[in-house]
């Protein structure tokens, strides 16, 4: 099996569970799992404060979206194909544009084509 997993760099004031609550009031299919994930489209999601979180570099970096405040990271818990994890990236990426997120995805090659 392919590993289609990702991570979305999210930079925003909004604290981790804000961000969560939206991803289930917007997104219909999102289910609230144990443990503060969220299953959507058979993947896991999960919030990471980022340890390296740096306003500074946010600005002065070309790779500013590694500074960011969060990651979501997004990973199958079943077998999925390439297009059921773009779908996951375009619903998620267009919500957090909605609310005025920076969001980033940080992914292999094959889901930039």
């Amino acid at each position: 099996m392919q590993d289609f997993s990702f991570t979305i760099s999210i930079n925003t004031e909004k604290s981790e569970e804000d961000i969560f609550n939206l991803i289930l009031k917007e997104v219909p299919e999102s289910i609230k799992e144990v443990g503060a994930h969220i299953r959507l489209f058979d993947n896991i999601m999960k919030f990471d404060l980022n340890s390296d979180y740096d306003p500074l570099k946010i600005l002065d970096s070309q790779e500013g979206y590694l500074y960011y405040k969060y990651f979501l990271d997004v990973f199958p818990v079943r077998e999925v194909d390439l297009e059921n994890q773009k779908r996951i990236i375009t619903i998620l990426i267009n919500l957090f544009k909605k609310y005025n997120f920076k969001a980033e995805l940080i992914a292999d090659e094959e889901f930039y084509e």
